[in-house]
């Protein structure tokens, strides 16, 4: 008796349980249902001058309308983007809602994000999330940047190589390439790559000293759209041999004492001084090293009786851009004073 009384209750209990599994059922059934099978879009890399654009579908696979609203327009990680946009919000059963994200390119460079928060009425998903994901280059990356071609001198070429590579899918043709300077002289080939090239900088001697500024503007052409990519260059040019002072200034009255010094050096590795003369029987000179790259040069026993012509005296050193120099000796009248 108690054995059957148990049957009779587990009995009631599964059929308890089974109308309200059949409720639980059909109460989910006759609810929205929001299905959204792609949630993050990778727009992958994406030049600065185009925007992108992709849609989000999503799909109401429950019985009752769906409704969806954009709550969070912008949640974006170094973007400016444009506001998203809903192609309606009342999705009935079996529709297609598109949730479109734009992102704006030009604004933003490097790894970007962008997350659209949206409000639904379906239980299960009240708040979908959409992300959209690109990586954002310049149309071409130039290495270097810039050029400094650093302390050069009057009459040194000089000539160093650069990389562009543009974005693989939008190659450009090249139209031409040219400076703002005389002195630089600029040249385009071929990279390794189909979507490279190989940027050649060459100096044009003699150039003046002082700092040299130039533009070397490479111009593309795609899609019959003309475009300029700058590369700024500098440098600083420099006499190869720097004397100091530039002349010595004889003072007649006191020469056949007097000594006169001057100092030559230079900032190529390579500079040594290897002799200097007299340009006559005039005066004497001589070199001492005094440290790396300087050198003194003295000059001194002049000879008063001698024919007193403007002379000078020449420094002769290993520079190839300037085996020698000429130091001029000019003769003044300053009276008793002296130049020690």
């Amino acid at each position: 008796m108690a054995k059957k009384r148990l049957l009779t209750g587990l009995g009631v209990l599964c059929c308890v349980t089974g109308v309200s599994l059949a409720t639980e059922t059909e109460r989910e059934d006759s609810m929205p249902f929001l299905v959204c099978q792609e949630r993050t879009h990778n727009f992958g890399v994406v030049d600065n001058e185009h925007d992108v654009v992709h849609s989000f579908e999503v799909y109401n696979a429950g019985l009752e309308p769906l409704t969806l609203e954009i709550i969070r327009p912008d949640q974006i990680s170094n973007c400016r983007c444009r506001p998203p946009t809903i192609s309606f919000t009342n999705v009935m059963f079996g529709e297609t809602v598109f949730v479109e994200m734009k992102l704006k390119t030009a604004s933003i460079m490097g790894p970007s994000k962008r997350l659209i928060t949206v409000k639904s009425n379906d239980p299960r998903t009240p708040v979908l999330a959409l992300e959209g994901q690109a990586d954002v280059h310049a149309n071409f990356h130039l290495s270097p940047a810039q050029y400094d071609l650093g302390r050069i001198s009057t009459h040194m070429t000089v000539s160093n190589w650069g990389l562009v590579t543009f974005i693989p899918d939008r190659i450009p043709r090249i139209k031409n390439i040219e400076s703002s300077s005389d002195h630089i002289v600029p040249w385009y080939f071929r990279g390794a790559a189909s979507n490279q090239f190989r940027i050649l900088l060459t100096t044009h001697p003699p150039m003046p000293t002082g700092t040299l500024e130039s533009v070397v503007t490479l111009t593309t052409v795609y899609e019959k759209k003309e475009e300029k990519l700058t590369i700024p260059v500098t440098a600083q040019v420099v006499h190869p041999i720097e004397v100091n002072p530039d002349s010595i200034a004889v003072d007649r009255s006191i020469a056949e004492h007097a000594t006169y010094d001057f100092f030559v050096r230079s900032d190529f590795v390579n500079f040594v001084v290897t002799s200097v003369a007299p340009s006559s029987d005039t005066f004497k000179s001589e070199i001492t090293g005094v440290g790396q790259n300087l050198y003194k040069v003295s000059v001194s026993n002049f000879n008063l009786t001698a024919g007193l012509t403007n002379d000078f005296v020449q420094v002769n050193t290993t520079l190839p851009q300037q085996p020698s120099i000429r130091v001029p000796v000019l003769w003044q009248d300053y009276g008793a004073s002296s130049t020690q």
